[in-house]
């Protein structure tokens, strides 16, 4: 008698098995049901998958492709790979996904996934501004810090953004990829998705080896939707992936949130259009946690510059929410100092000590009052 372990695993290579068929994979739930399990469609005879609706030519490629393919060595590469099978029936399987219409029966997951209680994406524009990576990942990281998970597509922009700031939290983040668990894409994320890995998990609904197309990521992000609790839109064009995702956030009665921006910036268009539809506005997390329902242990945290001194104020002041650089902020202080613009306050800051502004800068930044960007420019983020 086989014990509890050698079903489980013999159901896992079945799905391995009728995961790389390339006669099944655009149909393969669908079979899989009408077969009554992976096994069951995988053990077919031609005769049988005709009954099921394949062609007698696609019917009799899966044939051929199963008799070419050992089972068992198959599995044992996924291992191999760090990759495991997780499917619906498996307690580990996310439970709002579990119930979202259209969902996956079985995930390929690089890391580890645990049972979770609240999960939110954060998910957005591949080409974001600086304001939206910093956006998205102080809200990653203030939700992290509650315990809930941050899930995202693993994406350039926004996506990368929100893992970081789930990371640096020291929270949980999973990374829902169009592509199999072992492919890097973008390639620059390979350090990005090992820390994942680590903290958190790669999933995809496509075995290792799958490169990433384009048709892909729809599916992709109905996952990202079915998981969650809700999905925060940081920045998005009126075509944007990011948009798909909140349509299927809708679909299964997810919450909504996006972050409004300049009207006339493409990566604002789509998260305008969709506080226009009715999503809720989000300038920091706690729109999530009144929303959701979330005491957070913030609940005090107003958010005032009390701790700053005067000096620190005033630059702060000075800098506002658009990227500046060190030479331009020293250029307007010097004129608030000569009255040409008014005063920056009580602090008596001397402009010409550059030195003094850039030490004021750098213990901003640490303090987390600032970011730099890539271009050497200073960005107030609180």
């Amino acid at each position: 008698m086989e014990t509890q372990l050698e079903v489980h695993e013999r159901n896992n290579k079945h799905w391995l098995g009728v995961k790389l068929c390339p006669p099944f994979r655009n149909r393969i739930y669908r079979l899989v049901d009408a077969a009554g399990g992976a096994e069951a469609l995988w053990e077919m005879d031609t005769d049988g998958l005709v009954a099921l609706g394949l062609t007698p030519e696609l019917a009799a490629e899966s044939v051929a492709f199963r008799a070419a393919v050992s089972l068992e060595e198959e599995y044992n590469k996924l291992r191999s790979k760090g990759v495991s099978i997780v499917t619906s029936e498996e307690d580990i399987f996310p439970e709002l996904l579990r119930y979202a219409e259209g969902h996956p029966r079985a995930l390929f997951v690089k890391g580890n996934l645990e049972p979770y209680s609240t999960a939110v994406a954060i998910v957005g524009a591949r080409r974001s501004t600086s304001h939206g990576k910093i956006l998205a990942e102080e809200l990653a990281a203030e939700l992290a810090e509650e315990g809930i998970v941050i899930v995202s597509g693993g994406a350039r922009g926004i996506d990368s953004a929100a893992h970081k700031g789930a990371l640096e939290a020291g929270g949980v983040t999973l990374a829902v990829l169009g592509s199999g668990p072992d492919i890097i894409y973008p390639p620059e994320n390979r350090q990005l998705f090992e820390r994942v890995i680590e903290n958190g998990a790669i999933i995809s609904e496509y075995p290792p080896g799958t490169i990433p197309m384009a048709h892909n990521f729809p599916a992709r992000n109905r996952i990202v939707a079915g998981m969650c609790k809700a999905v925060i839109v940081v920045e998005a064009s009126e075509k944007s992936g990011a948009l798909i995702t909140a349509d299927f956030a809708l679909e299964y009665g997810r919450e909504v949130f996006a972050a409004p921006g300049f009207s006339k910036n493409e990566t604002s268009k789509g998260t305008n259009k969709l506080i226009k539809q009715g999503a809720f506005l989000i300038e920091d997390a706690s729109d999530v946690f009144e929303v959701l329902g979330i005491k957070s242990s913030r609940a005090g945290d107003n958010g005032k510059l009390d701790a700053l001194s005067d000096k620190e104020r005033d630059v702060l002041n000075i800098i506002g929410w658009e990227p500046r650089r060190l030479d331009e902020i020293a250029r307007e202080i010097s004129l608030c100092e000569t009255g040409a613009t008014g005063s920056i306050g009580s602090a008596g800051y001397a402009t010409s000590a550059v030195s003094e502004l850039s030490i004021l800068l750098v213990i901003l930044e640490i303090n987390g009052y600032l970011k730099k960007d890539i271009a050497g420019s200073y960005v107030r983020v609180k």
